[in-house]
């Protein structure tokens, strides 16, 4: 999987993560988003922040679905992907 092609545009770091989740049209397991990422100038804050990251996509009206293992998240789902644009921010 790689990252979309509106990637390089200006936004927050959520705004990419939010991307990459639409992209997908099912769960999206966390070590796929932090592979996305790797070798990236986003690696630090999306790899050591992830969590965050999804907190500001919640914030921003974001319907997530996580998947766990006890405590570990093992994947992410964004609902309602009808409601984000291509370039990951919210518009209802």
């Amino acid at each position: 999987m790689a990252l979309p092609r509106n990637y390089s545009k200006r936004g927050q770091i959520h705004h990419k993560v939010a991307m990459v989740l639409k992209a997908c049209d099912g769960p999206v397991a966390v070590s796929d988003i932090k592979s996305i990422f790797l070798g990236t100038p986003l690696e630090k804050n999306v790899v050591e922040r992830l969590h965050t990251q999804i907190w500001n996509i919640k914030e921003d009206h974001g319907d997530i679905k996580t998947v766990k293992n006890g405590r570990i998240i093992l994947t992410y789902e964004l609902v309602n992907r009808d409601q984000f644009s291509d370039d990951g921010r919210y518009v209802g």
